[in-house]
């Protein structure tokens, strides 16, 4: 499973009898978003770092499929 293959690693994919899931950026990635946001936080702070961390306000896949 992957974010993201080219046109061609998936044919290839095909041709050797792999399943190669290509599931998107978005879908892969979403549910994994607090986590990673709260591990990042916690880590910039264990550091003393003086760095802000804003998560993105949009809930839905930047994109339409058809």
């Amino acid at each position: 499973m992957t974010g993201e293959a080219k046109h061609h690693q998936l044919i290839e994919a095909d041709a050797i009898g792999l399943l190669l899931v290509d599931a998107g950026h978005y879908a892969t990635e979403h549910g994994f978003v607090d986590e990673i946001f709260m591990s990042l936080q916690s880590r910039v702070n264990e550091l003393q770092l003086d760095l802000d961390f804003k998560k993105a306000k949009s809930e839905k896949a930047p994109y339409k499929t058809v």
